[in-house]
C-alpha cells in the first residue's frame, strides 16, 4: 500500500524533526548548566554531549563548533535577561519601574555569572558570526 509507506515515512520525517528540535534544546539546556559550573573556557562539546546521552558527533548538526554553542547560549541569556527586565517593568511604575528593572540586571548577572561574563565579557567567540546573538543583543 503506496499510502501506508507515504504515511510512515511522514511521520517519521515529523518525528526526526521534532526530536532534532529536542535535542538542540537539551544540548543547550545542558551546556549551560556546564557553563555556570565551570565557566566557558572549560566548557567542551564532549562534555555537553555527555551530559545529554549522545554520541559527540550528535551535537554537530546542531552546532558547528564550540563558538557556535556560546554563541547560542548567549543569545539565549540576552533573551533571558530581557524578559528579567521587562516581568520588572510590569510590576511598577515610573521611577520604581527603572530601579525595578536595573535590580533585575544586577541580580541576572549574580544569579549567571558565567552567562553574563560570556555574554558582556571578552570570550573566544566573535559574537558577529552569530544573527540571532546580535539579534538578541539588540533587543
Amino acid at each position: 500500500f503506496p499510502y501506508t509507506t507515504l504515511f510512515r515515512s511522514n511521520m517519521k520525517i515529523k518525528t526526526q524533526t521534532k526530536n532534532k528540535s529536542l535535542l538542540s534544546a537539551q544540548l543547550l539546556k545542558e551546556a549551560e548548566k556546564l557553563l555556570e559550573k565551570q565557566g566557558y573556557r572549560a566548557l567542551t562539546l564532549r562534555a555537553v554531549a555527555k551530559a545529554c546521552g549522545v554520541s559527540h558527533m550528535a551535537q554537530y548538526r546542531h552546532f558547528a563548533n564550540k563558538q557556535a554553542l556560546l554563541g547560542a547560549i548567549a543569545a539565549n541569556g540576552f533573551k533571558r535577561l530581557e524578559k528579567a527586565m521587562q516581568n520588572a517593568a510590569k510590576k511598577e511604575i515610573d521611577e520604581r519601574q527603572l530601579l525595578a528593572v536595573g535590580v533585575a540586571y544586577i541580580n541576572f548577572a549574580i544569579k549567571n555569572p558565567f552567562l553574563y561574563g560570556l555574554m558582556f565579557g571578552t570570550s573566544d567567540i566573535n559574537k558577529s558570526n552569530y544573527k540571532e546573538l546580535i539579534e538578541a543583543r539588540e533587543n
